[in-house]
């Protein structure tokens, strides 16, 4: 596979269209904590793609981005390690594909409506109000308080629709010759049979207390492991709309507005039955309506030679789409029950009309009404209410006024956390944990700085849940000492050393069975207990690690009559696999997976062709990168500085 397309192409479309812009953004809070003006880097080129150019800012923001959003979801990442792995790199082919893009849609004439960008803008749960709407407010502000014009926004989205318009073709249709999915399903369906063994460290916890040359000694080998990522403590009170309940309630004025909004919901309704004849001329019609009031309309019309036709229960509009008169229908409707009328002449004839029956449904007053109108006219005031208090609070902080006096003006309790990570962890309390409801806000508390001034936002969408909240102090990332460790320390060296323990008795098993000792004898001999089999196909490897047994992909990656060891999860011992017997698989035996197997290979064939033909897009712009640049923007971020 094309392991950078690959990636670039998992950032576009799977984390949706606007992952790698606002959603970066959005997902971290209320801005990066790296402002551009803390990099000493310039607007210098980095690539080049055909008439386009990619320069040293734009590419360190998109680092910046893509860092927080992976710092999102691993908080003990620093920006050293992000680079370490090639995030650079990854942001820039980013970029560069982006540019070709842009070029090859511009060559070939495709264009993306402002109306379907409005369309997929409105599906972004991030940009709706507290009505689980898509709110223009919210939009706008969330696009400055990121730095990010409609514009700009706009054009992304545009960019990734082309992308995916002649990315999808590029893939679709593909398919695999049958003799190379034949091989690839008969290895899939391979089966593997042997022995597995487990050397638990458990068993070999004994021995000598440690001293304290060992303790320290161990310590400094294992610094990395005992430092904490950084710490923040977060001073918040929370906004709840709840507050409002009961206490807000809609005007009079507001309620007639309501109530004629859906004047047709509460309008009164009314339903005919009619009976109908239609003749020629209107002395016929004249004489029958004068003889159905003595016997019945179907009689007189049948003794002049028609017949009645009676209509099913309707309203005055679809009678008057029957009729193809509107003034018909008016006079139909305008009679009392039982009354026969000459309607009138339409381009059918003239119409000579019964009314069987009336039927009145509906109809309210505004007084009757108000019951249904009311829980969401009071929903609408609470949230009007909340976010006037959310503004009057967002206008205190601008006025340089501080957290505890806001609070106190506006009723609101402040809560201290201990020293907590981003994941909401207190690695000095571990019985507290950060409430659910405020890790939203706690994620965002890390994007800002312990000098800036106090933040309220809404931290829940769905239920309009806010905060108000500050960084009162900032804990840099740093190994816990000796005596905070305590009995830790002592218990982790004590594993430490039944870990070696067990790893070097199963070194020697592993010795004697690729001697030519059986797995057994070979345990037997090291005194540590029996193997258990293990079997399985490759194909099962995909269900992951968690759903097989201990050693079960090392039984696929050995040669038949051969052993290796693997370290257990959480370093608690080591598993001995032996393989005896390899059965190849036969696809015809069992059909459905097979043919499953096909359609995954069809599916990954049509990726990659789709892959190639976007770095074909790119290669045909022509590329070109600035080393010098590249390594100065990798200079700025990795800077001391905050993260």
């Amino acid at each position: 596979m094309i392991s950078f397309f690959r990636k670039a192409l998992s950032s576009w479309l799977a984390l949706g269209l606007f992952g790698l812009i606002l959603i970066a953004f959005l997902v971290t809070g209320f801005g990066s904590p790296f402002g551009m003006e803390s990099l000493a880097i310039t607007g210098d080129i980095v690539a080049k793609v055909g008439s386009s150019r990619v320069d040293s800012a734009t590419l360190a923001a998109a680092v910046q981005r893509d860092f927080e959003r992976s710092k999102n979801e691993r908080p003990e990442l620093t920006m050293a390690q992000y680079l370490q792995a090639g995030g650079v790199e990854d942001q820039l082919q980013r970029l560069i594909l982006d540019r070709a893009v842009d070029g090859f849609a511009s060559e070939e004439g495709i264009v993306i409506s402002r109306r379907l960008v409005d369309r997929e803008l409105a599906k972004v749960s991030l940009f709706n109000g507290i009505t689980g709407k898509f709110d223009p407010d919210v939009y706008q502000q969330v696009l400055a308080k990121n730095k990010i014009t409609d514009a700009e926004a706009r054009a992304q989205y545009g960019r990734e629709l082309i992308a995916t318009m002649i990315e999808l073709p590029a893939g679709a249709g593909t398919r695999l010759p049958d003799q190379m999915a034949l091989a690839y399903t008969t290895v899939q369906l391979e089966s593997r049979s042997g022995l597995v063994a487990t050397v638990s460290a458990s068993s070999f916890t004994g021995g000598a207390a440690p001293t304290e040359a060992e303790l320290k000694s161990f310590y400094a080998a294992n610094t990395s492991r005992y430092t904490l990522p950084e710490t923040r403590v977060i001073r918040y009170a929370l906004i709840s709309p709840d507050r409002f309940a009961g206490k807000v309630q809609p005007s009079a004025q507001d309620v007639e507005a309501a109530y004629k909004a859906n004047a047709a919901k509460f309008a009164q309704s009314e339903k005919r039955t009619l009976t109908q004849v239609i003749v020629s001329d209107q002395a016929a019609a004249n004489a029958i309506a004068a003889k159905a009031k003595a016997s019945s309309l179907a009689d007189a019309a049948k003794g002049a030679g028609s017949d009645a036709t009676t209509l099913k229960p309707m309203d005055k509009a679809a009678y008057g789409s029957i009729a193809t008169a509107p003034a018909i229908a008016d006079a139909a409707f305008a009679a009392k029950q039982g009354d026969v009328l000459v309607a009138g002449k339409s381009a059918l004839g003239w119409h000579v009309v019964k009314v069987d029956a009336v039927t009145v449904t509906g109809g309210k007053s505004v007084d009757q009404a108000k019951a249904e109108l009311m829980p969401e006219l009071t929903k609408r005031a609470e949230t009007e209410a909340m976010l006037d208090l959310v503004t009057k609070i967002e206008d205190a902080i601008d006025d340089g006024q501080a957290l505890d006096d806001v609070a106190k003006a506006h009723g609101l309790t402040l809560v201290d956390t201990p020293a907590i990570t981003a994941s909401g962890i207190a690695p000095d309390n571990r019985a507290y944990t950060a409430p659910k409801d405020i890790a939203p806000m706690v994620k965002e508390a890390f994007t800002v700085e312990a000098d800036d001034e106090p933040i309220v936002g809404v931290i829940d969408q769905k239920t309009g849940l806010s905060a108000l909240y500050d960084v009162t102090s900032v804990n840099a990332s740093a190994p816990r000492s000796m005596a905070a460790l305590g009995e830790q320390l002592k218990q982790d060296f004590i594993n430490d050393r039944a870990a070696k323990a067990a790893k070097k008795a199963a070194n020697a098993v592993l010795a004697r069975v690729n001697k030519g000792a059986s797995l057994s004898a070979a345990l037997a001999a090291e005194k540590l207990g029996g193997a258990k089999p293990i079997s399985g196909k490759r194909l099962d490897l995909s269900k992951g690690p968690t759903a097989n047994p201990e050693g079960f992909g090392t039984l696929f990656e050995l040669a038949r009559g051969k052993a290796r060891m693997s370290e257990l999860p959480g370093k608690t011992g080591y598993a001995i696999v032996w393989l005896d017997t390899i059965t190849p698989g036969d696809p015809k035996s069992n059909k459905p997976v097979s043919d499953a197997l096909s359609q995954q290979l069809n599916r990954t064939l049509g990726g990659e062709y789709a892959d190639q033909f976007l770095r074909a897009i790119s290669t045909r712009a022509g590329v070109t990168r600035n080393a010098d640049s590249i390594d100065k923007v990798k200079r700025g971020l990795s800077s001391p500085g905050p993260q």
